[in-house]
């Protein structure tokens, strides 16, 4: 999506990350990821990911 030109927002971040998490058996329940992991993971990676605002062109 990045080379595209869009961004991905912080839900579907979350969901991503929670359907990786359930398909390497990390994670077992539905239950969707919480803001704090969403504030780990970026901090974690902040070299090679971004959370920006979408603004118009």
């Amino acid at each position: 999506m990045a080379q595209l030109g869009y961004g991905i927002t912080n839900n579907k971040l979350k969901e991503l990350g929670g359907e990786l998490a359930q398909t390497l058996g990390i994670k077992s329940n539905a239950k969707p990821l919480s803001n704090c992991w969403l504030t780990g993971f970026l901090q974690r990676w902040k070299e090679r990911v971004s959370s920006v605002k979408p603004s118009a062109l």
